[in-house]
């Protein structure tokens, strides 16, 4: 006689499900000892607006010419456009897809002069897109997600309001959240995503990855969103610059605050042929020195190479759809910024929607932590970290990091490694799964897939492959 064998398990925290063979039973409730950013909704909603408040203020009063510097491009861009002169895209290339006038045109109906009007109704706009995000934060997993968040945009600071990547954010949680239970939806936000600011296009292969009917539910949405945005600037007479983005990066050089510049950051204290210069005709200070130009020309290949390679890490873990969606979105977001010539501070904000969405999921008082709660702790800890150290070093003491201060150049170095560190971790889970987990079969998702409150009705939704057969 053989011994029974116990029922086959896998930990569910940060996205894997857990897997019994007999009918799921809901486990007792407990205290959960994860993350503490849960708030009473009234207080939450009062947070929300204590927040957006504070970084109005700041990038409209106290250091505007910093913090909002962008927005006076923006105004100065559709106001050109709205008075007779050149349309981005349209009439000349740009640096931004063409889904970004949307957005810089809402707040030229209140003023395309005056920058502080505009500034604040690009505010307005901001905070009405986060609102939705909040909300559907809640709905999720509680206020615990959204409290994460709204931390995360104290320590990030006034350029989680005051670029074009505030637009994109709260799009992207809506997306990533619509992804278990509606990826044609979550495909068709990425893309609107995807040409308002290039980067959340890469979410688009986790949904791939996962995807049981990938043309029905994530290739045909894309393509729709993208045949209708083209046909539009075809109307417009812009067909020859509607991929003008695409190169329009390729006269850069090593950005001062980009992962890779680190060295030259450090050397530039001691050394005098390395030095921080302003390129004028993209407004932006690159790091020169021996070295950094050829750098520079090989982040042009390493990153796309990088991100072809993460693919398929992502695809051999496909038998853990969940962790896919968990960490996938937030592995490419991250090698974004440490394989990038360039380092704008905003691209921190990448990383929030993801987390956000992580820490959301996990559903509170289901017993007792799993080793995936602390490693979620750990991740969205870390995320903390680079967000106040990147608002250290800009706005708050851009200056000093031109002029050589050392500590300056410290901070940046080591919000820079925080940012490979990341990168490792999260590559390192997609590679090896949460601990002790035994990976069942291909589980892809559908447009049918439920959302579960609880991690138990995961199964059923995502079709988990138990005992040899495929539930219904």
């Amino acid at each position: 006689m053989h011994p029974q064998p116990p029922p086959l398990r896998q930990s569910v925290a940060a996205g894997s499900a857990e897997v019994n063979t007999q009918t799921p039973v809901r486990r007792p409730v407990g205290r959960w000892a994860g993350p503490r950013w849960s708030l009473p909704p009234r207080t939450l909603w009062v947070a929300f607006g204590a927040v957006h408040a504070w970084l109005v203020l700041v990038g409209v009063v106290l250091l505007p010419r910093k913090a909002f510097y962008d927005l006076v491009l923006y105004r100065n861009w559709v106001g050109l456009g709205l008075h007779g002169g050149p349309w981005p895209v349209l009439d000349v290339p740009s640096v931004y897809p063409v889904g970004a006038l949307v957005p810089m045109l809402i707040p030229a109906a209140i003023s395309t002069t005056s920058t502080a009007a505009y500034a604040l109704g690009w505010s307005a706009l901001v905070t009405a897109l986060d609102a939705v995000a909040v909300r559907a934060l809640v709905r999720r997993g509680g206020t615990r997600g959204a409290g994460w968040w709204l931390v995360f945009l104290v320590l990030l600071g006034p350029v989680a309001m005051g670029r074009i990547d505030a637009i994109v954010a709260p799009i992207v949680i809506v997306a990533l959240l619509a992804s278990t239970r509606r990826p044609a939806v979550a495909a068709g936000l990425i893309t609107v995503a995807a040409w308002i600011k290039v980067a959340p296009g890469v979410l688009l292969l986790p949904l791939l990855t996962i995807a049981r009917r990938r043309l029905r539910d994530v290739v045909a949405p894309a393509a729709l969103v993208t045949g209708g945005i083209v046909a539009a600037v075809a109307l417009g007479g812009g067909l020859r610059y509607v991929a003008s983005f695409l190169s329009a990066q390729d006269a850069r050089g090593l950005q001062v605050e980009a992962v890779s510049a680190s060295p030259w950051v450090l050397a530039a204290l001691a050394r005098d042929d390395v030095r921080v210069l302003l390129n004028v005709r993209l407004a932006t200070w690159e790091i020169v020195g021996p070295g950094t130009a050829g750098v520079a020309r090989a982040l042009d290949l390493v990153l796309p190479l990088a991100v072809v390679g993460l693919a398929a890490l992502i695809w051999r873990a496909r038998a853990r759809p969940l962790d896919v969606l968990a960490w996938a979105p937030l592995a490419l977001v991250t090698l974004l910024i440490v394989a990038n010539k360039v380092g704008s501070p905003q691209y921190i904000g990448w990383l929030a929607p993801p987390i956000a969405v992580a820490v959301a999921s996990r559903t509170p008082g289901l017993g007792p932590p799993t080793p995936d709660s602390g490693f979620r702790t750990r991740i969205a800890g870390l995320a903390l970290l680079i967000a106040v150290l990147t608002q250290v070093v800009f706005p708050l003491s851009y200056r000093s990091l031109l002029t050589g201060n050392a500590l300056i150049a410290v901070i940046l170095v080591v919000r820079n490694v925080a940012l490979v560190a990341l990168l490792g971790a999260v590559t390192a889970r997609l590679a090896h799964g949460p601990p002790g987990a035994t990976a069942p079969g291909p589980a892809p998702l559908s447009s049918s897939t439920v959302g579960p409150a609880e991690p138990e009705a995961v199964l059923p939704a995502i079709g988990v492959s138990v005992a040899g057969h495929r539930p219904t």
